[in-house]
């Protein structure tokens, strides 16, 4: 992606709704529905995993910001929600240098539930 074209990034979190605890925060020029799916099977990473242990029925995506402008001014706004949100340091984000804490190795260690299909609920925030 060139870094000087203007494009229309989504800046969004992925949220277990069991807890109401916020999992992610992610940039996309894709449709969050789309992103979201990605985050569902890609078998190797963190909030796939989080994901899987909670099970797709108990999450949600919910759209934080349209930005319309460069990738590093949106990363730019995706790092501020991810300080926002990330109060109690369980967002699995590594982009901005946080490791996993305990408490984020101990539930990845937990057993996973298993889904067949994409039974994923897209929410978006009405504020």
């Amino acid at each position: 992606m060139n870094r000087d074209v203007e494009n229309l990034f989504h800046i969004y979190a992925i949220k277990n709704d069991t807890n109401n605890e916020f999992l992610y925060v992610g940039c996309t020029t894709q449709p969050i529905g789309t992103r979201l799916y990605q985050h569902c099977r890609r078998v190797s990473s963190a909030v796939h995993d989080a994901i899987e242990s909670y099970g797709e029925e108990n999450i949600s995506i919910i759209l934080l910001n349209d930005y319309y402008g460069n990738i590093e001014e949106a990363h730019f706004i995706e790092e501020e929600y991810t300080k926002m949100l990330n109060e109690d340091k369980k967002l699995f984000n590594k982009r901005f240098g946080d490791a996993h804490t305990e408490y984020t190795k101990a539930k990845l260690k937990k057993p996973r539930k298993r889904s067949h299909g994409v039974s994923v609920l897209m929410k978006y925030a009405s504020e």
